[in-house]
């Protein structure tokens, strides 16, 4: 019974000691394929998170609503910053239903808004969200912020589903500041 005794707080420094072991083995394998790079952008995801937390007004996620809904289509949110992801989801489409589901910018000088992307949907083809970020693009046109900002328009060809519409304010999410400067040279602008 004595030696049961004693070998129990053995066998706990053992475990204990063998645990160490490979916690140590695996720090040194992890710290062994730290990339310089890696460790850059680590610092930068680092310093624009202290940005925004220091800012006048910080970025906070919202929470997603998903009440901005026509038939089976619903995007996350109605309103968006600057460099924000726009969910899209599809999960509720009947199996017989396909088409595009095209996103228009704001209306530019009150005259027309520009396709700025086309998604194509099959309801027979197991596929619930798709998403996407509003940002410059010179191949279109899009040449300045100002051309991302107000209400755009979401129209789902080859159904008879309502436009959704969503709105992009004049606030940038920290970190993706620099993919708003305004464009020349380059495509359309």
């Amino acid at each position: 019974m004595n030696g049961l005794k004693t070998g129990i707080p053995i066998i706990g420094v053992i475990i204990a000691v063998a645990i160490l072991l490979i916690f140590a083995t695996t720090q040194e394998e992890v710290n062994q394929f730290t990339d310089p790079q890696i460790e850059k952008l680590l610092e930068q995801v680092k310093e624009t998170k202290i940005l925004n937390e220091q800012s006048e007004q910080p970025f906070v996620p919202q929470t997603p609503t998903w009440d901005n809904i026509s038939g089976p289509f619903m995007i996350d949110n109605h309103e968006y910053w600057l460099g924000q992801k726009i969910f899209v989801n599809i999960s509720g489409l009947q199996e017989n239903e396909k088409g595009k589901i095209n996103f228009y910018t704001p209306l530019e000088n009150e005259r027309f808004r520009i396709l700025y992307s086309s998604m194509g949907f099959d309801g027979s083809v197991i596929r619930n969200n798709y998403y996407f970020t509003p940002s410059l693009q010179p191949v279109n046109g899009i040449c300045v912020k100002e051309q991302l900002i107000g209400e755009w328009q979401i129209k789902f060809e080859g159904t008879q589903h309502p436009d959704l519409h969503f709105t992009i304010i004049d606030k940038k999410i920290p970190g993706f500041e620099f993919l708003f400067n305004s464009v020349e040279g380059q495509g359309l602008c």
